[in-house]
């Protein structure tokens, strides 16, 4: 079919509305200027080097996009065009009779070729005696060679394409050999799992955008990002490698990127960036923006002092490493939305000479913190007088103090998070009813087992019928706690202005503190067993008539002494059971 006029070819669907060129000859032939071609499937083209599926021959200003291209030699083929088109096409070629070429830009001038998607073809995109042409946006997967170029090429550009498990980055060729490449420039790119890397005499490229725009994402290069600025001898990360790369043994790219470009994006804005740092600190990035994060491993120190989301694509994949150093991420602000990453690796200095932890809400309110990953920290997760957050279907996992932690922190909602192998697991700590009063659910759990905290109860009965993890009694009356054990928390048994209430036959062992209670009275405490718990058991401030009961030491206590830590006129009776 050939098109000599100008005007617009316009199908319903780019599957659907099918050009078939029945294995014979070129598909589509434009001969004029002015004119587009989109929303059609175009395939079976003849096989050789003058078939194609559209091809473009001396015509000026034509648009080509959004078609689907199928079993085509050539796909695309634009030859001494001008300012023309290719954008938002599907191209997909068959190894087992060779697509040659997805686009080829040949004797062409400004032409652009944009968000493309290319696969199986010998060369995805192929420029020859190109001039002033852009490449960009485009995904090319799984063909012999993500780009080619032959001579002369000049003053072209190559940016923020992706190039993924290819044969070969590219290929450049002199051919004719008196012919020259000058001023391309290649910068931004992916270049991801490709199984080798550029080949022929590479010259005339220039492979990154200077400082600090920086260059391109090779998966095969190994620097480290430990400095920063032009001469990458600066304190301080800066998402570019501290070490060129060799594209060739000529040609090196001086700013290699360390994450894939495009991993840290405004979603408000559509900026890019290249840590999560320079997003949160840019003067652009406002209160209400959203920052989305694709998955890498991020060696960053984040302050979130502004009212923003956070929001990373795979909460097992996208990763913020703290380098065993420091707290990994500070929210400073409120109404921060935290969601989809592992947080993990934050130093293990404890006050008064650090307060290290993998996520710190520092006096904020309002904040999401949901689908997260906490490891490998000091503290998972500690809210420091924080109120009105909510955290949910957070994995707090392998910390080596507290798993979660809230430290006068109230009005705070707790659902559906999962603690596991941390040293102390789960811990509230305050002195006033404000710092207790939180919504915290049974689909909080430790291994396997519900975190229980009631507030405001009365007369309810917890025993060997069910599985507890820890339980919290705020502002109770006539609880009954008995042939339980608690194991492993900030506190084993918490209780704050608890009245009548009887705890008996209690297993608490390995806790910060094994019972702890808290403007509590006229309560029953007996045959306890405590072990290996930093404080066995604290009673503080104004607790009254107080009966505790204790049988002999070898049974409790682990063979040792009762420890009581008291605090504030705490005053109580303990009466050995004979």
């Amino acid at each position: 079919m050939i098109v000599n006029k100008s005007i617009s070819l316009v199908g319903n669907s780019n599957f659907s509305s099918i050009i078939d060129g029945g294995n014979i000859g070129t598909v589509l032939e434009i001969t004029v200027s002015n004119v587009a071609v989109r929303g059609f499937r175009l395939q079976n083209s003849g096989y050789g080097w003058t078939r194609h599926g559209i091809y473009v021959n001396q015509a000026e200003n034509c648009t080509i996009d959004n078609n689907y291209f199928l079993n085509d030699c050539h796909n695309i083929r634009l030859n001494y065009s001008c300012c023309s088109i290719v954008k938002g096409n599907i191209i997909e070629g068959v190894m087992t009779q060779p697509t040659m070429y997805g686009v080829r830009l040949e004797n062409s001038v400004n032409c652009t070729v944009e968000n493309n998607y290319i696969s199986n073809c010998v060369g995805a995109i192929h420029l020859q005696n190109a001039t002033n042409c852009v490449v960009l946006k485009n995904t090319v997967v799984k063909n012999s060679q993500g780009i080619r170029f032959y001579t002369p090429c000049i003053h072209n550009m190559v940016f923020a394409n992706d190039f993924v498990d290819n044969s070969y980055d590219g290929m450049v060729s002199t051919m004719p050999d008196n012919s020259t490449f000058m001023g391309n420039m290649v910068f931004h790119n992916n270049f991801v799992n490709n199984s080798s890397p550029f080949i022929g005499t590479i010259y005339g490229f220039t492979w990154d955008n200077g400082y600090p725009s920086a260059g391109n994402y090779w998966s095969r290069y190994n620097g480290a990002d430990l400095k920063s600025g032009r001469f990458q001898n600066e304190t301080g990360y800066d998402g570019i490698g501290d070490t060129s790369y060799n594209v060739s043994q000529e040609h090196k790219d001086n700013y290699p990127l360390i994450h894939p470009y495009g991993s840290i994006v405004n979603w408000n804005t559509g900026s890019v960036f290249l840590t999560i740092t320079s997003a949160l600190a840019a003067s652009e990035t406002l209160n209400g923006h959203k920052i989305i994060v694709k998955p890498s491993v991020y060696i960053e120190h984040i302050n979130l002092n502004k009212s923003i989301s956070l929001i990373g694509e795979n909460k097992f994949s996208t990763i913020i490493d703290g380098g065993n150093s420091g707290t990994v991420v500070t929210v400073s602000a409120s109404n921060v939305t935290f969601a989809g990453f592992t947080v993990k690796n934050s130093g293990l200095l404890y006050p008064p000479y650090g307060n290290d932890c993998g996520l710190l809400l520092d006096h904020s309110s309002g904040c999401n913190v949901s689908f997260n990953i906490f490891k490998h920290n000091r503290i998972g997760a500690y809210l420091l007088f924080s109120t009105s957050n909510t955290l949910v279907e957070n994995i707090l996992d392998s910390n080596f103090e507290d798993g979660l932690l809230l430290w006068h922190s109230g009005n705070n909602s707790l659902e559906g998070n999962t603690l596991t192998n941390n040293t102390y697991n789960f811990g509230v700590f305050g002195s006033d009813f404000e710092d207790f009063n939180n919504n915290i659910t049974a689909s909080n759990q430790i291994n396997d087992e519900p975190i229980i905290y009631i507030v405001n109860g009365a007369n309810e009965i917890f025993d060997e019928n069910e599985k507890i993890s820890t339980i919290y009694l705020i502002n109770c009356i006539n609880m009954t706690v008995r042939n339980l054990q608690f194991i492993q928390n900030a506190q084993g048994v918490f209780c704050f202005n608890v009245t009548g209430s009887l705890f008996q036959n209690l297993t608490v062992s390995r806790n910060s503190y094994g019972l702890d209670f808290l403007r509590s009275n006229n309560n029953n405490v007996s045959n306890i067993f405590c072990e290996n718990n930093w404080v066995r058991i604290r009673l503080c401030k104004w607790i009254k008539h107080q009966t505790m009961y204790a049988v002999p030491s070898k049974r409790i206590f682990g063979g040792q002494a009762l420890t009581v830590l008291l605090e504030l006129w705490a005053k109580f009776t303990i009466i050995p059971l004979v």
